[in-house]
């Protein structure tokens, strides 16, 4: 359509038109590529295409008061023809000088510096033009020198340097000397085979007041800051309240007995000689369980429970004398286990290890685990001394229950766990790191001089549990 309607298609080409160059001066003969001995159009003028590269070399230098601006990459080749242009590198950052000058001076001499430098510019650009017309070849143009840079003026003037005087150089030593040693004096060495290390830094509680015995801590626990920020702190062996000063524990500990009683809150269920354990529920008894829990974590680094506390039972082991009953350690289980522990947390305080509360604690929670009538385990997974103790107190219950029935022929690993009150899980694994049990003949045989010779009796020092002084019902499912 466009080509039936337009003009051009419609008016016929005569012969003049096909045979006439558009090249002034150019009558039409010869070809570019050599093959024709004539031409019409300008793609095959060879005479136009030598016009062409003198033309574009005189036209296409930049003019600044023309048409187009100044290319700053524009480059002359060493050849007749062009080049294009090339992008411009970087320019490095000026030094800052002494002496800096105001923001608006820079400018206006900066504007003014352009200004001369455009004129000077446009001169040499129309001598290169009528070089280049002249003669063809390339002529090298001389550059001018770069211009000052124009300093940034956010940039701040160098200050001076200071040079601190000998009276400040000494004071800064023994101010240092004076600090390392005031360090020194007040830190408390660690408990030597603690685990775990050193507490955090932001607690500085380094030891605390138990019963009158100086106790150093072993890791950081969630007191408030405004005990963590002491160096050491006042606790109840009572009720375990905790205070920043001794006149205040002092106070706190002389008031009536009705108000303070000296033993821990709940009911007591089980004493023998200066021995008693008390039974407290985590719901009831709130504060006090908090309390434990926060003094717990002084001594272990696996505790993450502090307020958390009304799903648990805490039984608490204490020691009596003549001003009441002070607290020597704890334990705590679920009320409700699906899992079957009988044991969550455990804890002795520093001072009263290595006499066997440990144990008699482990076995006071099997003791209520066969008051119920289950088969318990502690909760698992149990850290290194946890699981040192736990196989002590297995091998020796195993020990127990085979001098027993030393005449029995046949014994089952459900009997021992039944009377016991051990999982068969335990009681297989502490079989097999005795040795003492064998695969024979699609049977499992126990060994029992492998176990005696690898178990040493307890000692009769070391506190014990007697079963008689129980006095505790289960509860109630």
């Amino acid at each position: 359509w466009l080509y039936e309607t337009s003009s051009f298609a419609n008016t016929p080409l005569s012969n003049a038109t096909m045979s006439s160059c558009p090249t002034p001066g150019c009558d039409g003969t010869g070809h570019v590529k050599e093959e024709f001995g004539s031409h019409y159009t300008l793609s095959g003028c060879p005479r136009a295409k030598r016009s062409t590269e003198k033309s574009h070399k005189v036209s296409l230098q930049p003019r600044r008061n023309g048409r187009f601006a100044k290319s700053p990459g524009f480059k002359k080749s060493k050849k007749s023809q062009l080049t294009l242009p090339k992008r411009n590198k970087p320019k490095k950052k000026a030094k800052p000088s002494s002496a800096v000058p105001r923001a608006r001076e820079l400018w206006s001499d900066h504007d003014n510096m352009n200004d001369e430098d455009d004129a000077d510019d446009d001169d040499d650009d129309d001598e290169a033009m009528h070089q280049q017309a002249a003669n063809p070849s390339p002529v090298k143009t001389p550059r001018r020198k770069a211009t000052s840079k124009r300093p940034s003026p956010h940039k701040k003037a160098p200050q001076e340097r200071y040079e601190p005087s000998n009276e400040d150089v000494e004071l800064f030593e023994t101010s240092c000397k004076k600090a390392y040693l005031s360090e020194a004096h007040h830190t408390t060495p660690r408990r030597p085979g603690s685990i775990g290390g050193v507490k955090a830094s932001r607690n500085k509680m380094e030891y605390i007041i138990f019963g009158g015995v100086r106790l150093p801590t072993w890791y950081a626990s969630p007191y408030p800051q405004e005990f963590t920020a002491q160096r050491c702190i006042h606790v109840c062996d009572f009720c375990l309240q905790y205070f920043g000063s001794a006149e205040q524990l002092k106070r706190h500990i002389e008031r009536p007995h009705d108000i303070h009683p000296p033993h821990p809150p709940g009911d007591e269920i089980y004493r023998k000689d200066n021995l008693s354990i008390w039974e407290i529920d985590g719901s009831k008894r709130k504060v006090f369980s908090q309390n434990l829990c926060l003094l717990a974590k002084l001594f272990l680094d696996t505790k993450t429970l502090y307020n958390d506390v009304e799903p648990f039972m805490f039984y608490v082991l204490t020691e009596w004398s003549e001003h009441g009953a002070h607290v020597v350690g704890y334990f705590s289980k679920e009320k409700e286990s699906f899992l079957n522990y009988n044991l969550s947390c455990i804890m002795t305080l520093p001072h009263h290890q290595r006499k066997g509360f440990g144990r008699a604690m482990i076995d006071f929670s099997y003791l209520l685990t066969r008051k119920e009538g289950k088969v318990g385990t502690p909760e698992k997974p149990l850290s290194d001394l946890g699981l040192m103790s736990y196989r002590y107190y297995w091998k020796q219950k195993i020990l127990e229950y085979l001098k027993l029935h030393d005449t029995d022929a046949n014994l089952s690993i459900k009997d021992l766990s039944t009377s016991t009150g051990i999982s068969e899980v335990d009681i297989v694994s502490t079989l097999q790191t005795l040795d003492a049990i064998k695969h024979w003949r699609t049977k499992y045989v126990i060994l029992p001089k492998e176990v005696f010779k690898q178990v040493k009796p307890v000692k009769k020092t070391r506190a014990r549990i007697d079963p008689s002084k129980l006095r505790w019902t289960p509860l109630v499912e």
